[in-house]
């Protein structure tokens, strides 16, 4: 009974140590630094040449999603990008099309490290975060956020977790209709824990927002609309997903000021 109990001690710290490293890679790998220029959180702090800031001068987050393009290249992808329509025909069941929400069972960069998708982009997006003890630094507890939709600083914390969400920038039901009803159900799956499809946001602006693609929402705050607009293209292009042409026609409105 004694050599069971030890051997069962020795497994249980092999695990522990595993975890502590998966999770140590997770974050020297796969997360860029605080004071990378090329963060969503730093653009927002920084706000566009040309345009009046809308976002706090705090320290920001290192979140950032796909590398959006410019917005000469985004101009010039969105011409490329196929022209297409919402596609209603196809019943949509959120977990039964994309998997159940946040599953670390996914082939980004973030999946299979132990940690749930919502848990990486709460640590990829807010600074000043702190951990459930015990969760090998896997469960955000608290944290800032440069809200990207707002302009605002946000206070996250779990008991109110609702208040920052995390967003699909291409919402998912809308990926559907435009497509990803032909995809894998693997592919599904990647999409909606990929984290460049992904942003912690205001949950208000996130709930507001909806499915809603960019002819029926942009972002409130303006020194945004530049880098979500060239996210929402970088998105299409990754994922060869069509444009509709009011969608198109929004997407253009914006990027000309870009």
């Amino acid at each position: 009974m004694g050599a069971i109990v030890a051997l069962a001690a020795i497994l249980l710290a092999l695990f522990a140590v595993a975890a502590l490293k998966n999770r140590h890679a997770r974050s020297a790998g796969s997360v860029r630094s605080a004071g990378d220029t090329g963060s969503v959180a730093s653009t927002v702090a920084a706000g566009r040449a040309g345009q009046a800031p809308g976002a706090p001068t705090a320290a920001p987050g290192s979140g950032m999603p796909v590398a959006a393009p410019s917005g000469q290249v985004a101009r010039s992808e969105l011409a490329s990008l196929p022209v297409g329509s919402l596609d209603r025909s196809h019943a949509y069941n959120r977990v039964g099309d994309f998997g159940v929400a946040w599953t670390d069972d996914n082939n980004d960069r973030f999946g299979h490290n132990g940690c749930d998708t919502r848990d990486d982009i709460l640590e990829r997006d807010l600074h000043d975060v702190t951990y459930r003890p015990g969760t090998h630094d896997c469960v955000v507890v608290t944290g800032t956020l440069a809200d990207p939709y707002s302009g605002s600083l946000m206070t996250f914390v779990k008991a109110r977790a609702a208040e920052i969400q995390i967003d699909h920038v291409v919402p998912l039901h809308a990926a559907w209709q435009l497509g990803a009803w032909t995809w894998s159900q693997q592919t599904r799956v990647d999409y909606a824990n990929d984290p460049d499809v992904l942003l912690a946001v205001s949950g208000k602006l996130n709930e507001e927002k909806g499915d809603a693609l960019a002819d029926r929402w942009l972002p409130p705050n303006p020194a945004f609309r530049c880098t979500y607009t060239e996210l929402t293209v970088a998105i299409h292009v990754k994922y060869r997903l069509p444009v509709t042409l009011g969608e198109k026609r929004a997407l253009e409105a914006v990027l000309a000021s870009c």
